[in-house]
């Protein structure tokens, strides 16, 4: 079997070669052992053509999401998944509209000793829920921007950690790389109403499980609570109502379910670190540029 983390040269060679933070304004990398470590965000609506990268990828999408586009298939990588693109892979991204927050990890390719038995992780494109992987990947994250005398043993040992969990996941161990077939009700319950004042009991009804099950299942696999799900669907579709809307920032905070504006404004602020109307600025500008 092919192993992309030993390939010599891309498996397409007439495909672009890019870094993994092509497109993205704000991101921030560390190498960690034999592993580049990034953590990026990607815009509303931004396109990446057809492309291969260097290093294979592993990567967990925190918040919004992208479409990841193989020849053979398409994923869906929304907030809470995990996915991979083997070294070399052509494939294409589209960015939603609420743009996307991703911690990638890359094996070095001349280091493939270093990858273990987590080398079978890169082979081939894939992507599924793993919560104990995203709430590992939302630590990592703040770890790539400590500075004390333990930061290093933290990553390193947040990268292995995510690195043994999506191996088992891949292989079927641990039980958390499939959803049971309720949990995709209860998410398409999540995603439709969230504007809603749902409740947990709502959420429950629709999937015909007890709450707490509900409760504890769905955090297991997308790595967030349902509240803090409908928190960030909230913001990803104000985001995209600031961009492509002229409502007034009261209407869509109310429209999102926000208690009032400053309410949005503050939940915004920690989202994307800008106030909804320093957003709504820049990227008009964008556009006018």
């Amino acid at each position: 079997m092919r192993r992309p983390s030993e390939t010599t040269a891309p498996s397409n060679p007439r495909a672009k070669c890019v870094p993994v933070t092509t497109g993205s304004p704000r991101f921030h990398s560390l190498d960690v052992d034999a592993f580049r470590v990034t953590d990026a965000w990607f815009p509303p609506g931004l396109r990446l053509e057809p492309h291969v990268h260097e290093r294979a990828i592993l990567g967990i999408m925190l918040e919004g999401g992208f479409d990841d586009v193989f020849p053979a298939r398409t994923f869906d990588c929304h907030a809470g998944t995990v996915f991979t693109e083997p070294r070399g892979d052509r494939h294409a991204n589209r960015v939603f509209r609420t743009g996307a927050r991703v911690v990638v990890i890359q094996p070095d390719p001349d280091r493939p000793d270093q990858v273990g038995p987590a080398a079978g992780v890169f082979e081939r494109a894939q992507c599924f829920g793993h919560g104990r992987i995203s709430m590992a990947a939302r630590a990592l994250r703040r770890e790539l921007r400590a500075t004390d005398g333990a930061a290093l043993l933290a990553r390193q040992a947040l990268v292995y950690e995510v690195l043994a969990a999506a191996q088992r996941a891949t292989v079927g161990l641990d039980g958390e790389g499939c959803a049971p077939s309720w949990l995709k009700r209860a998410r398409e319950v999540v995603h439709d109403r969230f504007r809603e004042g749902l409740r947990i009991e709502d959420v429950a009804r629709e999937a015909d499980r007890h709450p707490a099950h509900v409760a504890r299942v769905f955090r297991r696999h997308h790595g967030m609570t349902i509240g803090q799900c409908v928190r960030t669907l909230r913001l990803d579709w104000a985001t995209g109502e600031l961009i492509g809307s002229s409502k007034s920032l009261a209407v869509i905070a109310a429209e999102a379910g926000f208690a009032d504006q400053s309410h949005f404004t503050r939940s915004f602020r920690r989202h994307t670190g800008f106030t909804p109307a320093e957003y709504r600025r820049l990227r008009s500008g964008a556009h006018r540029g």
